[in-house]
């Protein structure tokens, strides 16, 4: 009798030994399921890194306190269109332009924006150099506010159609921005809703040389 007691504590003490200590080989592949893990019990270090992928996230379920913000890269490229308080914004990036090149700086709806640089050119006051960027339209009836502003039709004359101009005497030093510019189709949309541009003449030590630059708000 105490030799089979002694058997059957042994085969109980073993079994349970067993239990605790059951492995992965013990497990049967695909058989645990969420309702037979603790809540709360996984920890960061029982995921492979990596493993994880967007299917497992929930819809917008990460908010700040899980990110990083200064570890987030900017937009890609400057030149790319970006959402801003609902517009698009479009940024121009620094570009020189000699005497006589020009160069398109937007096209949107009927309107485009040209940059265009002027050495010596014979004007009412003599000679001058300018840097500027101009707006023409393809269709009647539209409207701009600018360095020169009002009506703007497609035979518009050159003249009245100035978006920004910095004008110096020849081989002087010009620079001018413009800020909160506004161009209005004919239906009322507003197809630039803020224009914030600069442009320079022979400036940074390049004579005969015009520089442009900032970005445009579309709208």
């Amino acid at each position: 009798m105490v030799v089979a007691l002694a058997a059957l504590f042994v085969a109980l003490g073993g079994g349970a030994y067993a239990a605790l200590r059951v492995g992965s080989k013990q497990i049967v592949d695909n058989s645990i399921r969420a309702r037979d893990v603790r809540q709360n019990a996984l920890r960061g270090g029982d995921i492979r890194n990596g493993s994880l992928g967007g299917a497992d996230l929930a819809p917008d379920s990460l908010g700040p306190g899980q990110v990083d913000e200064p570890s987030l890269d900017r937009v890609p490229s400057a030149a790319d269109s970006q959402a801003v308080a609902g517009h698009r914004r479009v940024s121009v990036a620094p570009f020189t332009l000699t005497g006589g090149q020009t160069r398109e700086l937007l096209r949107e709806g009927p309107f485009m924006l040209t940059a265009r640089c002027r050495i010596g050119l014979l004007t009412s006051d003599g000679q001058r150099d300018t840097a500027e960027v101009v707006i023409s339209t393809t269709v009647d009836n539209a409207a701009f506010d600018a360095a020169d502003s009002g009506d703007l039709d497609v035979a518009t004359p050159d003249a009245n159609r100035t978006f920004l101009a910095a004008t110096a005497n020849p081989g002087a030093v010009a620079v001018d921005a413009l800020q909160d510019a506004l161009a209005v189709a004919p239906d009322g949309t507003e197809e630039i809703s803020d224009a914030n541009l600069y442009a320079m003449v022979n400036a940074l030590g390049q004579a005969g040389a015009c520089r442009f630059g900032g970005y445009v708000d579309l709208g």
